[in-house]
């Protein structure tokens, strides 16, 4: 299709549709004019200009003279036609008729040839080179007229017409344009679901999809005519001016072929989903093992790619760049274009922090997957690539015996290098920071034994215990949380019975009352703390769960301090002399401390009480066996105990 500054002359050595177009046979066609006509318009088309204009304007005088003639002589012509007899007046109608008839007949034909007939366009040796391209590459348009792509107004072609009798131009200079609309208007024939898929092709919707300005009104023959009438984009449509001209292949032997096309390593044509943004196509674009695996000097390339270990799923453009990088080494360096180590902790804890820039050192290229939960291999394996001999996990006191020293003649480091097998501290948490080296070496540290058993735990991948995603530290265990995790599971999930806690604890020490300080607050007096036994059998009705909760066995404050069940435990079928037993409570209380209580205690406690036998017994212990079958109200008070209820809040003593 054509755009302004389409040139029918190609440069020497870059028609590269013109060896193909070679043997196409002449495309100069014959006019369909009777008899010697055709060669008389030919010969006056060659004939030159200024013969040309000059019978231009002699043929306008000639037409503008008659017209003046007839319309000076129009009386004497209509009453010469009025006298004439009617057998004449038909006969003169009739021609006139005839005349008009074969003008319109030649004219809709000559329209309908200018218009829709390629031989109109074709009959100028100027656009037989445009034509032979258009039979040479145009594919699926090859059955397309020149009018469909090329419409423009009639002024618009009288002008060109004009310009082409004055000019008579070497090339073919700005003519009708072809919008998207034209495009479009072919593709939904059928149905609009035909163009929809264009525009859902990745290369489509990576450039229509844009917002930047620079692909703002974007036309389809930008690309699929950047050579005159050639549909399919060449090797040099992407690079053409304006576009991604500055975009050079550099990476190693590619770098030395005469010319890539663009859609060899980019999947310009790959359909995807409707709904798919345009961050989908750009990825969809990124060269991958597919496209590259498929030039035959790629094949059995590269060494160690394992789609299993490649969190990039085979996307070699995310890593190597063709128009940046020179060699395929280059690509180590780029993977912060894409990831930020900084933010994750496990790269910036102190046992990493060091190799945070050399990716590879831990992550190897086209396996790059590391599964962090594996020390030992991850460490065996940059043991055996030489590049450092970091501690082996487990060998906890090997790291302790081994201090940080630099021989006294030993001229100091401008900047010292990570270290990795210096002293780390005790097995089970690393320091902060490595220690400062001295001048002269400390005498031996004795081996400090390692304070958990690690040959105890060795089937279990160091993170099951050690939490590793801290800024800043090193590898933490923190207990009773770091036991928890896997051995109180089930006392968590209320899947333990009380007497499965044997297995692993003592049954003397579960069995034994566990003594703890309760504090007992009366009004504004000073709290009481006392001495409480929890006895595991009284609560054999509740689930370990209960009070064991997670994230640790450890019961919280609220359990240990009773408080989380009995907060509010006065009630009538208690027995108060269970806990209120001490020496000093009778003595606080008087025969006038019967009634009146909320004066000390708090009145929504004293509002739950009921006076019952069991509730007198906390200070007359002595008459636990008076009438134990009566209540203390009915004689001592005249009432029941829920009658005398009413005395405890504001009542008078009696």
């Amino acid at each position: 299709m054509g755009v302004p500054g389409d040139t029918l002359v190609a440069t020497q050595g870059s028609d590269t549709l013109g060896a193909a177009a070679g043997a196409v046979h002449d495309t100069l066609s014959t006019a369909p004019l009777p008899g010697g006509l055709s060669a008389l318009f030919r010969f006056l088309f060659q004939v030159p200009q200024w013969i040309q204009i000059g019978g231009a304007m002699a043929a306008a005088l000639v037409g503008l003279g008659v017209l003046w003639f007839l319309w000076r002589r129009r009386r004497a012509i209509g009453a010469w036609l009025v006298t004439r007899s009617r057998q004449i007046q038909i006969g003169l109608a009739l021609g006139v008729l005839v005349v008009l008839a074969a003008a319109a007949t030649t004219g809709a034909k000559t329209w309908n040839y200018m218009q829709h007939d390629n031989g109109f366009c074709t009959g100028c040796h100027i656009m037989e080179r445009p034509f032979r391209r258009f039979a040479a590459g145009a594919g699926k348009h090859e059955d397309l007229k020149c009018h469909d792509c090329h419409q423009q107004s009639i002024f618009a072609s009288t002008r060109q017409m004009y310009l082409w009798v004055a000019e008579r131009p070497e090339k073919i200079g700005m003519h009708a344009t072809v919008p998207n609309t034209r495009c479009r208007s072919c593709h939904e024939k059928g149905g609009k679901e035909k163009w929809q898929h264009v525009l859902r092709l990745a290369g489509h919707k990576v450039h229509f999809d844009s917002d930047s300005s620079a692909l703002a009104g974007l036309a389809c023959v930008k690309c699929h005519g950047a050579e005159v009438h050639k549909f399919i984009p060449s090797a040099r449509t992407c690079s053409q001016e304006g576009c991604h001209e500055k975009q050079v292949v550099k990476l190693a032997g590619m770098a030395k072929l005469p010319e890539i096309n663009c859609v060899t390593c980019h999947a310009f044509t790959t359909d995807l989903p409707g709904l798919a943004s345009r961050d989908s196509a750009v990825h969809t674009l990124v060269p991958r093992k597919e496209q590259c695996l498929s030039c035959h000097q790629m094949q059995g390339r590269p060494k160690g790619l394992d789609l299993a270990k490649d969190p990039h799923k085979g996307s070699c453009g995310s890593c190597h760049d063709v128009h940046k990088h020179t060699v395929p080494a280059d690509a180590k360096a780029s993977c912060k274009t894409c990831h930020d180590p900084t933010k994750v902790a496990f790269h910036e804890g102190v046992n990493h922090r060091g190799v945070i820039d050399a990716c590879v050192t831990c992550h190897q290229p086209h396996q790059a997957s590391v599964d962090a939960s594996d020390c030992v291999g991850c460490h065996s394996s940059v043991r055996k690539r030489g590049l450092f001999k970091p501690p082996m996990p487990f060998d906890t006191n090997a790291v302790t015996r081994k201090p940080a020293v630099r021989p006294p003649d030993a001229a100091p480091a401008a900047a010292a290098a990570p270290v990795f097998n210096q002293h780390r501290g005790k097995g089970d948490e690393l320091p902060e920071e490595l220690p400062q080296s001295r001048a002269s070496p400390p005498p031996p540290s004795p081996a400090v034994r390692d304070s958990f058993p690690h040959n105890r735990h060795t089937s279990l991948a160091c993170l099951t215990c050690h939490t590793v995603n801290r800024s800043g530290r090193g590898l933490v265990f923190e207990a009773p949380r770091g036991c928890d995790l896997c051995h109180h599971q089930k006392v968590f999930a209320g899947a333990v019975a009380q007497a499965d806690c044997v297995r692993c604890h003592a049954a003397g020490k579960v069995a034994a009352p566990h003594p703890t300080r309760v504090s007992v607050s009366v009004g504004a007096r000073a709290p009481v703390a006392r001495t409480v036994a929890f006895r595991h059998d009284r609560h054999e009705r509740l689930a370990c769960a209960d009070c064991h909760r997670p994230p640790s066995v450890t019961p919280p404050d609220s359990v240990r301090s009773c408080r989380a069940c009995h907060e509010q435990h006065h009630t009538e079928l208690r027995d108060c002399s269970q806990c209120h037993s001490r020496p000093e409570t009778p003595a606080a209380h008087t025969r006038a401390t019967h009634a009146g209580c909320d004066a000390c205690h708090t009145a929504s406690r004293i509002a739950a009480l009921v006076p019952s036998r069991t509730f007198c017994l906390t200070c007359h212990a002595a008459q636990r066996d008076h009438q134990p079958a009566r209540e203390c109200t009915t004689c001592h008070f005249l009432e029941t105990p829920a009658q005398f209820r009413s005395h405890l809040i504001g009542g008078a003593g009696r």
